[in-house]
């Protein structure tokens, strides 16, 4: 697999449009084999948090849920991206599951903070969550 080398990228910004309050322990999903994905401003994608190892990429299993989010510009997203919601570092993006494609992807994200859905959280709706770009990795 050729690993893309992005050293300089616009940040992925989105609003979340929908809280969840969910977690699964076995929701057998697979990472897609994309280190990238390009991003359409509107578009709405759900944000998962995996309990697994990611480094595993045959079958994930426990996952908590965010919610949907819907993306105010285009860009591009990359493996390992930071993310962080309202400003604080929350994690890494792990990678891509395209199951509910035409729907909407799922984006899921290794964090050792996050282990609660969106809504226990405290997440709210127009709440930001930030991919990082340029050349910093901010």
């Amino acid at each position: 697999m050729i690993k893309p080398n992005i050293p300089i990228k616009k940040p992925g910004i989105g609003r979340f449009i929908a809280i969840l309050d969910h977690s699964r322990n076995n929701r057998r999903l697979s990472l897609a084999p994309h280190i990238t994905r390009c991003i359409k401003k509107g578009e709405i994608h759900e944000i998962l948090v995996s309990l697994d190892n990611t480094e595993k990429t045959e079958s994930l299993n426990k996952f908590v849920y965010l919610g949907f989010v819907e993306f105010t510009n285009a860009c591009v997203l990359k493996q390992g991206d930071e993310v962080k919601i309202n400003g604080k570092p929350v994690g890494t993006l792990a990678g891509f599951e395209e199951r509910d494609i035409p729907n909407h992807m799922n984006l899921i994200l290794d964090s050792d903070k996050i282990t609660q859905s969106g809504f226990r959280l405290g997440l709210k709706l127009s709440d930001k969550i930030h991919f990082s770009g340029e050349r910093d990795g901010k």
